[in-house]
C-alpha cells in the first residue's frame, strides 16, 4: 500500500504523528517526522531503532527552512511521495476575551501560510519528489463549536483558542482549493478532521466528552493514523478535495 513511499509529517512527534509513522512503516514506507524542538528530535533519533523513521528539526521560520527540509528528505530517502500537514500553532494560549493581533498573525502564518508554502515547493519539485498525495489535518473544532460545559467540568482544561478553531476551518477550504489547482499535476489533496483523540485524559473529562459521541468514546491515535494512511495510499485514488471526518460519530448528532 505504501511500500517504498516516503511520507513527510510536520509536527510528527506527537501522538498522532508517531502512530502514523508506525502504520506507514508497517506498510513498507519511510517517514520523516518534524518538530520545532531540537531536543525532542535528538531524543527521538537517539532512541529510535527503525531505519525507516527519521526525526528532523524544522523550525519553518524561512524559505530556507522549507528547502532544507525538502533536501533532507530527498537525500535521505530519494522522494517525498506523501505530505501530512499536521503541525499547528500550539503556542497560542490566549482566552477568547483577550485575543490580540499578534495571536492571529502567528496562527495564520503557522497554520495556513507555512503548510501551503511547503506543499507548493514539494509540488513544484514533483519531478524530484514524486509527490502524489497531501493530507491536511483539521479538527472537529473546525466544523463544530466547542461545548464549553465539558471544560467547566474539568479543572485545568481550557477550551481551544478561537484562532485554532478558525484556522482548522480554513485549512479545509484551502484543501479544496489545492485539490482543484493541482489536479492536473495528479496530486490529490484531502483533509482529515479528527475528533478528540484519547490520550489518558482525566476520567471526568472523558465522561463529559463521551456524552456527546454515539459510541461514548474518543478516537484512538491508531484510528487517526489509519485514516490518514488510507488517504496517502493508492487505495484512495478516487478521493480528492474531500474532508474525511474521523470522530466516532460526534458530528452526526
Amino acid at each position: 500500500m505504501l511500500e517504498k513511499k516516503t511520507i513527510l509529517v510536520t509536527g510528527g512527534l506527537g501522538r498522532v504523528g508517531l502512530a502514523l509513522a508506525r502504520t506507514v512503516t508497517d506498510f513498507g514506507g519511510h517517514v520523516v517526522l518534524t518538530s520545532r524542538s531540537k531536543n525532542k528530535v535528538d531524543e527521538f533519533n537517539n532512541s529510535n531503532s527503525n531505519d525507516s523513521i527519521e526525526g528532523y528539526c524544522y523550525e519553518h521560520n524561512s524559505d530556507k527552512d522549507v528547502s532544507d527540509l525538502i533536501d533532507f528528505c530527498l537525500n535521505k530517502y530519494g522522494n517525498i511521495n506523501g505530505l501530512v500537514n499536521n503541525a499547528y500553532a500550539a503556542g497560542i494560549k490566549s482566552k477568547f476575551d483577550s485575543v490580540n493581533l499578534d495571536d492571529w498573525h502567528y496562527a495564520v502564518t503557522d497554520d495556513l501560510a507555512l503548510p501551503l508554502k511547503l506543499s507548493m515547493e514539494i509540488v513544484n519539485l514533483k519531478d524530484k519528489t514524486q509527490i502524489s498525495s497531501i493530507v491536511n489535518v483539521s479538527s472537529i473544532y473546525g466544523v463544530l463549536a466547542p461545548d464549553f460545559s465539558i471544560y467547566e467540568e474539568q479543572t485545568g482544561r481550557e477550551p481551544v483558542p478561537i484562532q485554532y478553531a478558525a484556522m482548522k476551518s480554513a485549512i479545509i477550504q484551502i484543501t479544496r482549493y489545492m485539490s482543484v489547482y493541482w489536479a492536473k499535476k495528479n496530486v490529490r489533496v484531502n483533509a482529515v478532521t479528527l475528533g478528540g483523540v484519547f490520550d489518558d485524559q482525566q476520567e471526568n473529562f472523558l465522561e463529559a466528552y463521551g456524552r456527546m459521541v454515539p459510541t461514548g468514546l474518543m478516537i484512538t491515535r491508531e484510528e487517526a493514523a489509519n485514516s490518514i494512511s488510507f488517504l496517502l495510499s493508492t487505495l484512495s485514488s478516487g478521493i480528492n478535495g474531500e474532508n474525511i471526518v474521523v470522530d466516532a460519530g460526534r458530528s452526526a448528532w
